[in-house]
């Protein structure tokens, strides 16, 4: 008897790991895996039933018999028969669905284990077996149970967080959709808060047209994120987003709120400042190549954050355009990229 509860003991362990570890992940019906346990035990036959709602259990309210309920794994002639989906049937018939196949006249007669599944004090539904010699030993029936229990609640769990993380998933992908309409038809993005190209080229012609004048010089710069497409190819487009936020912090911190700043592409921002300090565009500069130093030698991230950039100075004149300034900060630009 020692050696035979040591067994019974030794499956409630194996059948723990099982229905405990996931290991029933790519089954499209994975309360079949409570099935294959049962046959463990050395069951002939069993199944395991789910009410559609959990019915309460009190003193106060009394169980009623439901007319259906749903059979979500089967076993017969000591194995699983895989269900792929719940079926629905007649309560009169929950027990009789596990009988065996055959029924021959030379068949010993058998008795089975009708257990009910509670979680606090609402049934969930009810597990039948096949009376073995290993469920006959003491507590072994009643710790299957509770791990049934346990496993339903689980792969339950499982189902609503895979459901919920669709519906986020799916949120998001609207959510995007609707933000990027709203960038089409306003002039800031989503992501930053900057403006996006249609808003930078509308606010700095507007700013040009009211305070560039004589003595003032205009400040224009581009800053392209070169490691932006390295980032999102290995660490994911979450991260890349995330890049982009820090260096658009970066980019109001250097030049200030009073400046014109607009992404205007994917890794690109433009500024556009008007001052009346001759020497401002080198003392931004020098403030952009700190930046650039401290983002290289963070390691708070596995990935390095570069940016490269171009900032041009423009004496007032009469006739120049914001197009030429644009062009000429860019060509810098594209010399700095081939060094």
């Amino acid at each position: 008897e020692s050696l035979r509860a040591q067994g019974a003991f030794r499956l409630l362990e194996s059948a723990a790991h099982e229905l405990f570890h996931h290991n029933y992940e790519g089954d499209d019906n994975p309360y079949n895996v409570i099935s294959e346990r049962s046959a463990s035990f050395g069951a002939g036959f069993g199944a395991l039933y789910l009410f559609s709602e959990a019915v309460e259990y009190t003193n106060e309210n009394m169980w009623k018999k439901p007319e259906n309920i749903m059979l979500l794994s089967l076993m017969q002639d000591h194995t699983a028969l895989k269900l792929k989906e719940a079926v629905e049937i007649p309560f009169s018939r929950a027990v009789r669905a596990a009988a065996p196949i055959d029924k021959t006249d030379n068949q010993k007669p058998c008795a089975c284990i009708l257990n009910n599944l509670f979680l606090n004090d609402r049934q969930i539904g009810l597990l039948v077996t096949e009376l073995s010699d290993e469920f006959c030993q003491k507590h072994i029936n009643a710790l299957y149970v509770s791990m049934v229990t346990g496993a339903v609640r689980l792969i339950s769990n499982d189902r609503q967080l895979e459901l919920i993380q669709n519906r986020l998933l799916e949120s998001k992908r609207m959510m995007e959709r609707d933000t990027s309409v709203l960038e089409r038809l306003g002039d800031r993005g989503y992501l930053t808060d900057c403006l996006n190209r249609r808003g930078f080229f509308s606010h700095a012609y507007d700013m040009l047209e009211k305070k560039f004048a004589k003595d003032s010089y205009a400040v224009v710069a581009y800053i392209d994120i070169d490691s932006i497409k390295t980032i999102n190819a290995n660490f994911g487009r979450e991260e890349g987003d995330e890049a982009v936020v820090k260096v658009a912090g970066i980019l109001e911190s250097v030049f200030g709120k009073d400046c014109v700043l607009g992404r205007i592409r994917g890794n690109e921002f433009a500024v556009l400042l008007i001052t009346y300090e001759e020497g401002l565009s080198e003392r931004l500069r020098y403030d952009m190549s700190q930046q650039n130093l401290k983002l290289m030698h963070d390691t708070s991230k596995p990935y390095m954050i570069h940016l490269q950039c171009s900032i041009c100075s423009f004496e007032y004149k009469k006739d120049i355009s914001l197009k030429e300034m644009l062009r000429e900060t860019d060509d810098n630009l594209q010399k700095i990229r081939q060094i």
